[in-house]
């Protein structure tokens, strides 16, 4: 997540993998933005990490992170598209298996906290 050195003020960030393989984004990347303070994170409010490898690892990085920074929502899953285009519409309208992390918890995607 070396972006949010050099984008202090970046307040969503989207990387999704793909019907034919999923995205590479690790526990380790996130454990890192939750350890670093500095790296500049305070504006981000939103990371759309869909389609990533997972797993329970991943999912109580997720927890951690949205729990020390009150601010970040992660929304995280699997969607069933051809290509990012319709993972993009399938998560904006629910055609998924996704869940967003809140506040240490997970939350329903119907909640209205403003994520965007």
């Amino acid at each position: 997540m070396a972006l949010t050195t050099n984008c202090k003020e970046i307040i969503y960030i989207g990387i999704t993998g793909h019907d034919r393989g999923t995205g590479k984004i690790t526990e380790e990347a996130l454990k890192s933005l939750q350890k670093d303070k500095k790296r500049g994170t305070s504006f981000l409010k939103y990371l759309n990490l869909i389609d990533q490898r997972g797993g329970s690892k991943f999912t109580k990085a997720c927890k951690a992170l949205t729990k020390s920074r009150s601010i970040l929502a992660i929304d995280v899953g699997r969607t069933d598209g051809d290509g990012i285009a319709a993972s993009f519409v399938a998560s904006m309208t629910g055609g998924e298996d996704t869940s967003i992390w809140f506040g240490g918890k997970m939350v329903p995607e119907s909640t209205g906290y403003g994520f965007y």
